[in-house]
């Protein structure tokens, strides 16, 4: 891995290099679920476990990247439809609605608790 510092704006960024793959420190990446799990992909594509209002760490590359998470509502709707999933899956992706969720589930016979 390469790592070298880029003035910009500035503000010196880390610039961090790894097969090919160029990665930068602040870089916004989106949470998604996975199996479960909130996550996110760096740009060098290394994942991590992720929470809201932590700073994700590449444990690839060393970026540290700004996560962006749905807001709480959402993220509390989101887990309430994949909890009765079982954790394999349990996943969603920012592309997707609670309602699109909620259809999956019904589609498979599963309902929340509370409805």
């Amino acid at each position: 891995m390469q790592t070298a510092n880029k003035q910009t704006q500035n503000r010196t960024e880390r610039v961090l290099t790894q097969n090919g793959v160029t990665a930068y420190d602040g870089t916004a990446v989106l949470a998604y679920v996975n199996h479960g799990r909130w996550v996110a992909d760096c740009a060098c594509n290394g994942g991590e476990l992720v929470a809201p209002n932590l700073q994700m760490v590449c444990g690839s590359c060393g970026a540290r990247n700004t996560v962006t998470f749905p807001d709480e509502r959402t993220m509390t709707e989101i887990v309430r439809v994949l909890d009765v999933r079982s954790p394999l899956n349990q996943n969603w992706h920012p592309d997707e609605t609670v309602s699109e969720l909620l259809a999956q589930n019904i589609e498979n016979g599963l309902y929340p608790e509370d409805m």
